[in-house]
C-alpha cells in the first residue's frame, strides 16, 4: 500500500521547549502560526471552497467572484475575489453577509504548483456565519489560477494549539487545529460531523520531529478522536474550548465486534478512538464502542499457484463508509468476495461513448478495476459490444484513468 508522508516545518519549531509538564494529565498548549501550506496540518485542515453562493451579499464589487464553504450543521465562510488579479481578494470577517464593511486580505507570498500560480493571502480573523459570538478562526487564504479556467480558492488555518503531554513515561510532542473554523478546539469526530467536519488532532507517535500522514488517514493527524490509543493503552481526550489546554487520562473503553466475513481484508479506518489499519485476525476485530468511517478496503485471494490477488478500494466504501460499534455486541458487515462486475455507458460528445468499469463487493463498497498480481498491476480488462444477434461489433481493452 502506498503511504504518503505529509511533513514540511520542524515539529521543534512548533513546540517551545519552555512549556512545562505536568502529572496530572492536563497539560498547556500555545498558539503557534503555521505558514507552511505543505505542513501536514495544513494539508488535512485545507477546504476548497464552492464556487458562486445562493445570495449574493451585500458590497460586492462588480466584476467580483463570491466563494463559500459550509462546515457540517454550524459555520459558513464566504470570500470574494477579482479573477483578473487574484491576489485582490476579500472575506467576510464579521459574518454579516456584508462586504462594503471589508478591507483587502493581507498579501503573501506566491508559488508556483506546475502550471498553476498559487497566491497566498492573510491571515485573516473570521468570524464565521452561524458560529458562537466571538469565536474567531485565524484563517491563511490560497487562490489556484492556472493559465485556462476560473481561479479556484482554498483555506487553511493559520496557526496550531501545540504543546507537550507525557503518557506512560513517554514525552510526545502534540497539535490542536480548529479543522471547522468555528473557532473551537474541541469539535469530535461524530456520525454527523463526518470524518473530516470536525477539528484535527496530531501527535509525533514515532518521536521523529515530524507528523506523519498517509493518504488513507491512519497516520499521526486525526479527526479530533474521544479517545487514543498509545502504546497500548487507551486515553480520553478533553480539549479546552479555546485550545489553551489539552487532559489525557487513561480509560478502558466498552468494545465490540466488527465482522466482514472475509478473512484475506484490510480495512483503514477512522473513528471518534482514534485511526485504525485492520487486518488479519479471519476479518473478524475487537473496537471500542464508537462511531467509525471507512476510508479503504483491500481484498487478497491466493490461488493454486500461489499467486496473490489484490483489489484496492479508496472511494464508495458502500455500507462501510460510516457505522457504529456498540460495547458487547458483534456488526455483521459482509464485504469482499463473492464480487460484481459492472459497466456504464454515457455519451461524452457526437457519436462518442465512454465505458466504464466497476467491481464492488458484498456491502457495495467499490474497487478500482485495476487487479495486482504479486503486488504488480495487470494489463487493463478487454470488452466487447455484441449486438441483438450476437455478432460483435467492437472488440477493445479498457485504459486505466
Amino acid at each position: 500500500m502506498k503511504k504518503v508522508t505529509l511533513a514540511a516545518a520542524s515539529w521543534f519549531l512548533l513546540f517551545p521547549l519552555s512549556l512545562s509538564l505536568r502529572a496530572d494529565g492536563t497539560f498547556p498548549l500555545q498558539y503557534q502560526q503555521l505558514t507552511d501550506p505543505s505542513h501536514a496540518c495544513a494539508v488535512k485542515a485545507r477546504q476548497f471552497l464552492h464556487r458562486g453562493v445562493e445570495r449574493v451579499p451585500a458590497g460586492l464589487k462588480p466584476g467580483f467572484t463570491c466563494y463559500s464553504a459550509r462546515t457540517p450543521g454550524r459555520t459558513s465562510l464566504l470570500v470574494a475575489l477579482d479573477p483578473s488579479n487574484p491576489s485582490h481578494c476579500y472575506a467576510d470577517t464579521d459574518g454579516d453577509g456584508d462586504l462594503s464593511d471589508e478591507s483587502p486580505l493581507p498579501r503573501g507570498g506566491t508559488r508556483r504548483q506546475g502550471t498553476t500560480s498559487v497566491y497566498q493571502l492573510g491571515p485573516v480573523f473570521v468570524q464565521a456565519r452561524g458560529a458562537e459570538a466571538g469565536s474567531r478562526s485565524a484563517l491563511r487564504v490560497e487562490v489556484y489560477k492556472a493559465p485556462i479556467g476560473s481561479p479556484s480558492v482554498a483555506v487553511y488555518p493559520a496557526g496550531v494549539m501545540s504543546g507537550r503531554v507525557t503518557l506512560g513515561g513517554r514525552t510526545y510532542q502534540v497539535g490542536v487545529v480548529d479543522g471547522d473554523y468555528d473557532g473551537r478546539y474541541d469539535g469530535v469526530l461524530s456520525a454527523s460531523s463526518g470524518p473530516t467536519g470536525g477539528d484535527w488532532l496530531a501527535i509525533d507517535l514515532n518521536g521523529d520531529g515530524r507528523i506523519d500522514g498517509d493518504i488513507y488517514g491512519a497516520g499521526e493527524i486525526m479527526p479530533l478522536p474521544k479517545m487514543i490509543r498509545v502504546n497500548g493503552t487507551y486515553y480520553g481526550i478533553e480539549v479546552a474550548q479555546d485550545g489553551s489546554a489539552i487532559s489525557l487520562l487513561r480509560t478502558e473503553p466498552d468494545v465490540g465486534v466488527l465482522d466482514i466475513g472475509y478473512p484475506h481484508a484490510e480495512l483503514t479506518l477512522l473513528s471518534d478512538s482514534g485511526p485504525y489499519r485492520l487486518s488479519g485476525n479471519g476479518g473478524r476485530w475487537q473496537l471500542p464502542a464508537g462511531q467509525y468511517f471507512t476510508t479503504s478496503v483491500r481484498m487478497s485471494s491466493t490461488d493454486s499457484r500461489r499467486d496473490t490477488w489484490t483489489l484496492q478500494g479508496e472511494g464508495n466504501t458502500g455500507r462501510l463508509a460510516s457505522f457504529g460499534i456498540r460495547g458487547g455486541e458483534t456488526l455483521s458487515l459482509r464485504a469482499g468476495p463473492p464480487l460484481t462486475i459492472k459497466t456504464e455507458a454515457r455519451s461524452v460528445g457526437t457519436g462518442l461513448v465512454s465505458i466504464g468499469c466497476l467491481v464492488a463487493g458484498q456491502a457495495g463498497e467499490e474497487y478500482l478495476p485495476g487487479v495486482q498480481k504479486n503486488g504488480r498491476l495487470q494489463k487493463a480488462p478487454k470488452f466487447k459490444i455484441i449486438d441483438e444477434r450476437g455478432r460483435t461489433g467492437v472488440s477493445d481493452s479498457f485504459e486505466y484513468g
